[in-house]
Formats: C-alpha cells, sequence, structure tokens
C-alpha cells in the first residue's frame, strides 16, 4: 500500500469515528446510524492492515507519526472524551469489529477515567509499546499468567469472525496455561486478586481455564480429556458475544425479556463452536451448552426432559462459580471475598446443585480452607480447622470452640462445614 493510500484510509478513518461517537451520543447503539458508522470505522481499519494510534503529547495530537495541525472539527469532540478518560494513546487493531468499536463507545459514555482494552483496542498511557515489550517477556516469567490476555483477546476475535485458526490459538493459550499450572507456578494468587468488569471477558476466560485445568490434573484425568476441558472453560462464554451490550452490562436489575436474553448464551456459545471449521473434542460444545446447568436440573437452559450434566461442564460449572462472584461488575457492586466465595460453592454442593467432588477438589487447590481457618459448621457451632483433611478437603480435622471438642468431619454423623470465614487481612 502506497504512502499516499495509507494517508487516504486515515483521513477517511478519522472522519468516521468523529461520526461515531456523534451517533452514539445521539442514538442507542442498535440505531442503524450507530451501527453503519461503526461498520464503516471497522471496515477503514481492515483496510489498513495494521494498527492506528492516536497520541496526544501536550496540545498536539499525533495520529501514526503524523502532528494534526490543525485538529480536524470531526475528531475535536472524541479527543476530548480520550482526555477525560485520561487515554494519552489509544490504538485500533483491525481485529476490532463493530462489537469493538461499540464497546469503546460504551466505556466513553459511562465516563469513569482510566486504563481500557478490549478485543482490538488498547487506551491508556503514552508507553504502550514499551508496556506490550515488557509483556512478551514476562510470558517466560512465574507471574507470566496474566500477560496471557491479549492472546485469548485474539481468539476471541477469531471466533467472533469464523476464522479458521480459532481452534489452533485456543490449543496454544490453553497449552501455556497449563504448562504454568504443571510447573507449580501460583496462578492462584492473580485470580484471588479483586477484579474489575472493564476486563472481566478475557480475565473470567483465563482464570476458569486455569482452575479447570488445575481440578483436571488434580484429578490425574486422561491428557485428552484435560484437552477439551482447558479448550471448553476458555470458550465457556463465547455466546455473549450474542448479548447487546446495554443488557451485559447493565447495572440494575434485569427484565424478564433481558434475563430471557442472558440465559441464552449457552445455547447460542454451543451453536457458534459447532459451526466453526478445524478438528476439537465433541466435549467443547457441550461445557458451553451446560456450564449453567446444576446437578439437580436447575439452571439453564431447560430442556424437554432433565438430564444430568457432562462431569466436563460440571467441572467447569465449579471454576466459573467461583471466579464470577469473586469480580466488581456493574450488577455486583462487590465481589465475595475467596472466604466468601468458597462458602457459596460449599452451599451449592450441600444443594446438589455444584458436583461435591469438584467442589472438594477446588477447595484443596485454592487452599483456603487450611489450619488456623474458622468454619461454621451444619449443626450451628463454629470451630477452627486444625489439620487438612486426609482425603476430602471438606473433611479436616477441627476444633468446636465452645467446649474445646477435636472432630474428624470424615467421621459417620458429624456435622459438614456450612461456610468458611474471612480473615482479618481478607
Amino acid at each position: 500500500m502506497s504512502a499516499v493510500d495509507e494517508k487516504a484510509i486515515l483521513g477517511r478513518f478519522m472522519l468516521e469515528l468523529g461520526r461515531l461517537y456523534q451517533a452514539y451520543r445521539m442514538y442507542p447503539s442498535g440505531n442503524p446510524h450507530v451501527q453503519t458508522a461503526a461498520d464503516r470505522c471497522a471496515e477503514c481499519l481492515r483496510e489498513f492492515q495494521k494498527p492506528i494510534r492516536i497520541s496526544r503529547m501536550g496540545e498536539e495530537v499525533v495520529i501514526e507519526n503524523e502532528v494534526l495541525s490543525p485538529v480536524p472539527k470531526q475528531l475535536e469532540k472524541i479527543l476530548e472524551a480520550f482526555k477525560a478518560m485520561q487515554w494519552d494513546s489509544v490504538r485500533f487493531l483491525p481485529e476490532i469489529g463493530v462489537r469493538g468499536f461499540l464497546e469503546v463507545m460504551l466505556r466513553l459514555k459511562e465516563g469513569e477515567p482510566g486504563s481500557f482494552s478490549t478485543v482490538g483496542f488498547v487506551a491508556g498511557s503514552i508507553n504502550l509499546d514499551e508496556e506490550d515489550e515488557e509483556e512478551e517477556k514476562g510470558l517466560n516469567a512465574p507471574t507470566g499468567y496474566l500477560t496471557l490476555m491479549p492472546r485469548v483477546q485474539e481468539m476471541m476475535s477469531d471466533i467472533r469472525e469464523g476464522r479458521k485458526g480459532a481452534w489452533v490459538r485456543a490449543r496454544e493459550i490453553t497449552r501455556l496455561i497449563s504448562g504454568h499450572v504443571m510447573a507449580g507456578q501460583d496462578i492462584f494468587s492473580p485470580i484471588m486478586e479483586l477484579k474489575d468488569y472493564d476486563e472481566y471477558t478475557f480475565t473470567h476466560a483465563m482464570n476458569v481455564a486455569a482452575l479447570s485445568i488445575a481440578v483436571a490434573r488434580r484429578m490425574d484425568l486422561p491428557e485428552g480429556l484435560v484437552d477439551a476441558v482447558a479448550i471448553g472453560a476458555i470458550c465457556h462464554d463465547v455466546g455473549k458475544e450474542k448479548i447487546p451490550l446495554e443488557v451485559l452490562h447493565k447495572p440494575g436489575r434485569l427484565s424478564d425479556e433481558e434475563r430471557e436474553v442472558i440465559n441464552r448464551h449457552p445455547v447460542d456459545g454451543a451453536a457458534i463452536i459447532m459451526n466453526m471449521k478445524g478438528e476439537m473434542s465433541p466435549i467443547v460444545p457441550v461445557i458451553a451448552f451446560e456450564h449453567h446447568m446444576r446437578v439437580d436440573g436447575s439452571g439453564y437452559p431447560k430442556l424437554p426432559v432433565q438430564s444430568t450434566p457432562h462431569p466436563a461442564a460440571m467441572l467447569v460449572a465449579v471454576s466459573d462459580t467461583f471466579d464470577a462472584i469473586r469480580t466488581v461488575r456493574p450488577y455486583q457492586p462487590s465481589a465475595y471475598t475467596p472466604a466468601g466465595a468458597m462458602s457459596v460453592l460449599i452451599k451449592e454442593s450441600r444443594a446438589n446443585r455444584l458436583h461435591p467432588v469438584f467442589v472438594s477438589v477446588f477447595a484443596r487447590l485454592t487452599g483456603v480452607i487450611v489450619p488456623g481457618r474458622h468454619v461454621k459448621l451444619s449443626d450451628g457451632s463454629r470451630a477452627v480447622v486444625l489439620a487438612d483433611g486426609e482425603y476430602d478437603a471438606l473433611q479436616p480435622l477441627i476444633e468446636i470452640a465452645d467446649g474445646g471438642e477435636i472432630m474428624d468431619l470424615s467421621m459417620p454423623r458429624t456435622p459438614d462445614i456450612e461456610s468458611v470465614e474471612d480473615m482479618l487481612d481478607e
């Protein structure tokens, strides 16, 4: 592509970006004016075939390596919005697509300052390139787990666009995560940290995959099944691509109609996966379809005849539940602590909604129920854990707080752990 052609595309992109921002401020995101403007922006990126970067350096605005002087009038409003968001530099990648542009517009509308990334878009400090280099270096570091997120973004884009390489990329990512797990590297510290919802789509997919891989390996499942669980876990929510952003990010209570839209994502996800080209385990779409179905027949989607979910889906459901309630989101302003989240898993297990075997293995891996931890028992008493359970993490040796009785919860006719209490530093 010649320099003249590049300059023409950049000029058209700036014009369409300004029009998109203006349209989004005037109309709902589903309005044809907004959709058309977003599609034209995405078309410019596809033609340009490489990222477009807009930076602010003092009073100067630079697009790629060219200072905009004067700044085109159609860009003034969106540049003011970038400045208000404290975005010194923004980078649009060719894979952003219409949905990515709409997510950027939604973020601008919400107006909460700070760095932000989604599929095909990164915004934040002026040193994005240097940060990217550090991320690449971090892939081989013990704490490099979170630096896999850009690859997850690319994978989601591949799946959304139906590209042939999606499953190859999914296998690469899950094998890298699995490598962290097998090497004994600490993936649980970043997972245990509270996350905001800006990067939830990608961090949640990674976390559910990492947790599910760890459980599968702890149970010594066959390698082929571990791979299927890993790919199914990282793709379990791909059906949410079909949910309108206003519904997906709605801060208040969902209407019945909106809840129906949300509840369709397992069906849509399984359909997306089954329509993808390339070889994959048949378990992968099953995980996407069944990860919200429960052992007792509750959950969704509802089937004409009740059936027990596939074990792989029940395994992923435990990881999914734990990570989901550990995250701050618009409709979930406060997140559970690790102990609080484990208490939810225990409650769901005792109610026969989550499978108790997977919850027990999960509890062992996350190290929440350890000596010194205070717990509440099903008979109403409180106790402190003295030693790990030999066969079941949910059946440790405990000391009753009132009276000092020592009790092995693996013995018959003993109470169950009902909930786990927070420690002072949680």
